[in-house]
């Protein structure tokens, strides 16, 4: 069993001091663009893997490639798929 702590952070955890405001408006600046830079590494991440990936296999097969790369990331990530059912999966789709 592997367990997973979420990088996100509870604001009623820092509490109502001025050290806990302190840290809060911290928090909320170094967030504030998180989902606008993870989205867009995201993006620019998978656009480099369908392009390796269309030099080495073909661009129909680099597109079911990364479909299910895709996939396998979201459960892996998102859903805590466990690592031998990832295997799995991938095996699955494996010609």
């Amino acid at each position: 069993m592997s367990l997973c702590r979420s990088n996100r952070i509870n604001m009623s955890d820092l509490g109502t001091s001025s050290r806990g405001t302190r840290q809060r408006s911290r928090v909320q600046e170094a967030t504030k663009g998180d989902n606008k830079d993870s989205s867009g590494g995201r993006d620019m991440f998978m656009q480099k893997l369908k392009m390796a990936a269309e030099n080495k296999i073909g661009a129909t097969k680099a597109e079911f490639f990364c479909k299910t790369f895709e996939e396998v990331h979201e459960k892996l990530v998102h859903r805590e798929l466990n690592l031998d059912a990832a295997k799995k999966f991938l095996s699955a789709y494996e010609s």
